[in-house]
Protein backbone atom coordinates (compact mmCIF):
# COMPACT_ATOMS: atom_id res chain seq x y z
CA UNK A 1 0.00 0.00 0.00
CA UNK A 2 1.08 3.41 -1.16
CA UNK A 3 0.71 6.66 1.28
CA UNK A 4 0.80 10.20 -0.21
CA UNK A 5 2.01 12.88 1.92
CA UNK A 6 -0.55 16.19 1.39
CA UNK A 7 0.31 19.82 0.96
CA UNK A 8 -1.16 21.43 4.30
CA UNK A 9 -2.48 25.10 3.35
CA UNK A 10 -2.63 27.43 6.81
CA UNK A 11 -6.56 28.63 6.95
CA UNK A 12 -8.13 26.36 4.46
CA UNK A 13 -10.14 23.98 7.07
CA UNK A 14 -9.94 21.04 5.26
CA UNK A 15 -5.57 21.13 5.10
CA UNK A 16 -6.09 22.05 9.25
CA UNK A 17 -7.98 19.15 9.33
CA UNK A 18 -5.87 16.86 7.77
CA UNK A 19 -3.03 18.49 9.70
CA UNK A 20 -4.32 18.11 12.70
CA UNK A 21 -5.23 14.57 12.07
CA UNK A 22 -1.89 13.15 10.66
CA UNK A 23 -0.93 10.91 14.02
CA UNK A 24 -4.42 9.30 13.74
CA UNK A 25 -4.38 8.81 10.24
CA UNK A 26 -0.66 7.43 10.30
CA UNK A 27 -1.91 5.07 12.87
CA UNK A 28 -4.28 3.40 11.01
CA UNK A 29 -3.05 3.10 7.54
CA UNK A 30 0.32 1.69 9.23
CA UNK A 31 -1.91 -0.59 11.68
CA UNK A 32 -0.78 -4.21 11.09
CA UNK A 33 -4.13 -4.95 10.02
CA UNK A 34 -4.29 -3.13 6.91
CA UNK A 35 -0.38 -3.89 6.25
CA UNK A 36 -1.35 -7.97 6.34
CA UNK A 37 -5.11 -6.92 4.27
CA UNK A 38 -2.81 -5.27 1.80
CA UNK A 39 -0.36 -8.16 1.71
CA UNK A 40 -2.86 -10.62 1.49
CA UNK A 41 -1.23 -12.35 4.54
CA UNK A 42 -3.90 -11.75 6.82
CA UNK A 43 -5.15 -15.07 9.06
CA UNK A 44 -8.54 -16.05 8.58
CA UNK A 45 -9.71 -16.17 11.66
CA UNK A 46 -8.74 -12.07 11.96
CA UNK A 47 -10.45 -12.04 8.52
CA UNK A 48 -13.39 -13.42 9.29
CA UNK A 49 -13.85 -11.67 12.41
CA UNK A 50 -13.54 -7.92 10.85
CA UNK A 51 -16.29 -9.67 8.19
CA UNK A 52 -18.40 -10.37 11.30
CA UNK A 53 -17.86 -6.98 12.96
CA UNK A 54 -18.48 -4.96 10.02
CA UNK A 55 -21.33 -7.13 8.98
CA UNK A 56 -23.09 -6.23 12.76
CA UNK A 57 -21.88 -1.95 12.21
CA UNK A 58 -23.49 -2.36 8.43
CA UNK A 59 -26.69 -3.68 9.84
CA UNK A 60 -27.10 -1.27 12.84
CA UNK A 61 -26.18 1.44 10.29
CA UNK A 62 -28.79 0.82 7.71
CA UNK A 63 -31.13 0.50 10.39
CA UNK A 64 -30.23 3.71 11.72
CA UNK A 65 -30.33 5.76 8.32
CA UNK A 66 -34.00 3.84 7.94
CA UNK A 67 -35.22 5.72 11.35
CA UNK A 68 -33.73 8.65 9.66
CA UNK A 69 -35.71 8.75 6.85
CA UNK A 70 -38.92 7.27 8.80
CA UNK A 71 -38.48 10.35 11.56
CA UNK A 72 -36.92 13.18 9.48
CA UNK A 73 -39.06 16.35 9.68
CA UNK A 74 -38.13 17.77 6.29
CA UNK A 75 -38.78 15.68 3.19
CA UNK A 76 -35.24 17.07 1.94
CA UNK A 77 -34.07 15.51 4.85
CA UNK A 78 -35.59 12.36 4.66
CA UNK A 79 -34.29 12.70 0.78
CA UNK A 80 -30.41 13.06 1.81
CA UNK A 81 -30.84 10.01 3.83
CA UNK A 82 -32.71 8.04 1.03
CA UNK A 83 -29.77 8.61 -1.15
CA UNK A 84 -27.36 7.11 1.39
CA UNK A 85 -29.38 4.64 1.39
CA UNK A 86 -29.06 4.46 -2.31
CA UNK A 87 -25.12 4.65 -2.09
CA UNK A 88 -24.62 1.99 0.72
CA UNK A 89 -26.63 -0.38 -1.75
CA UNK A 90 -24.64 0.23 -4.59
CA UNK A 91 -21.54 0.20 -2.74
CA UNK A 92 -22.15 -3.00 -0.26
CA UNK A 93 -24.97 -4.71 -2.08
Amino acid sequence: METQDYAFQPGLIVGELLKSSQKDWQAAINHRFIKELFAGTIENKVLKDYLIQDYHFFDAFLSMLGACVAHADQLESKLRFAKQLGFLEADEG
